[in-house]
């Protein structure tokens, strides 16, 4: 009996350990978790504090889906990096609205489809959707979720999805390391990215360590050809341009009344299509696909800078092949307040490829 009960004894207090033990083990865990709750690194609880969240991490895949959310915004800014430089500001007095810029690093067609959609969704009225065209939209035969698999597994999946009881952040290396550099921003210790207000970032600053002319140069004519259209011998003879197709499919949910702007990004004339190659006739293809897009939608321009003119010959209006200077960005966003409003359709440094019969409003600065 006394042997019994002395291994009861022992039992019970071997359980006791364990399970201080344990607590001991998720206390720690459970108080890291609540403070992420509370300091919300993505702005997507819906119980923490009503404080000034910032973007702290270099993705842009996470904030975008917090601006995406917030109300105050009627139009909007999608694309790759091409389409980053264009300024909320500038597009707000050339076309009026609240402009916020979710274009992103290498975005494919989906990814910018899908911050349109929950913009289109999370608001009455979208009044301007300006979209930069470049190569992820004009491959000819495929279009892929992501452009490669480090960003489908850093793609936050579950700030885009519609089910809301996902939207607390995951408690991972990635949150937590966020949560750190949201308290440290919020007290002033960590300095954010720039792009916390309206999703504009002078990508100038930061996409190459090295801006002197000398490396300005090489990075264009010793850089990757990213401007390159991708065929096979199996696909069929006529381009699909899936992507252009999924923009139209997306564009046609929009009202009547919204402005519809597509605008091919300027490429350094050494990374343009040699004439009379199959290179060009795939990017004549795609321009003529997003004319008969515009043709068939109301209220659509689209604005082609993909040709050869004094910006694109001049070294000193890029960073590297496929990148313009924010000097640029400021003339480019100019020549499109001329061709929506129906200035000269055609002049060297742009051609106005397509136009809807539906009258544009007069710009908001006129």
């Amino acid at each position: 009996m006394n042997r019994n009960s002395s291994i009861s004894s022992s039992e019970i207090a071997w359980r006791r350990f364990c399970g201080l033990a344990l607590l001991g083990a998720l206390a720690p865990i459970a108080v890291l978790y609540a403070l992420m709750l509370i300091i919300d690194p993505y702005d997507s609880v819906p119980f923490s504090p009503a404080w000034d969240r910032y973007p702290v991490r270099s993705d842009h895949r996470h904030w975008n889906a917090k601006l995406v959310r917030q109300p105050g915004f009627d139009s909007l800014v999608i694309g790759t990096s091409t389409a980053m430089l264009m300024k909320p500001q500038v597009l707000e007095a050339a076309f009026g609205g609240r402009f916020v810029n979710l274009a992103m690093p290498s975005a494919t067609p989906f990814e910018s489809l899908r911050l349109l959609e929950r913009f289109r969704s999370s608001r009455l009225a979208v009044r301007t959707v300006l979209v930069g065209i470049d190569s992820q939209w004009c491959q000819p035969d495929t279009s892929r979720p992501f452009t490669n698999e480090k960003l489908r597994k850093a793609s936050p999946e579950w700030l885009y999805d519609s089910v809301l009881w996902n939207d607390l952040p995951p408690f991972n290396k990635t949150s937590l390391k966020a949560t750190y550099d949201q308290a440290r921003a919020m007290l002033g210790l960590f300095v954010p990215y720039q792009r916390w207000r309206d999703g504009y970032e002078d990508i100038t600053k930061s996409l190459h360590k090295h801006t002197d002319p000398d490396s300005v140069r090489k990075r264009i004519y010793e850089g990757p050809h990213e401007g390159r259209l991708w065929r096979k011998q199996s696909y069929h003879d006529t381009p699909a341009y899936p992507g252009l197709a999924q923009l139209a499919d997306a564009l046609e949910t929009l009202p009547a009344t919204t402005l519809k702007i597509l605008f091919f990004a300027p490429y350094h004339v050494f990374h343009q299509a040699e004439p009379g190659s199959e290179q060009e006739a795939l990017w004549d293809g795609c321009k003529q696909r997003a004319a008969a897009l515009a043709h068939r939608l109301p209220n659509s321009v689209v604005v082609d800078f993909l040709r050869r003119s004094r910006i694109t010959r001049d070294d000193s209006n890029f960073i590297d092949g496929y990148h313009y200077t924010t000097a640029i960005a400021d003339e480019l966003m100019h020549y499109l307040d001329l061709a929506v409003h129906g200035d000269p359709p055609e002049r060297e440094e742009y051609a106005v490829i397509a136009r809807s019969p539906v009258a544009i409003a007069p710009s908001a600065s006129r």
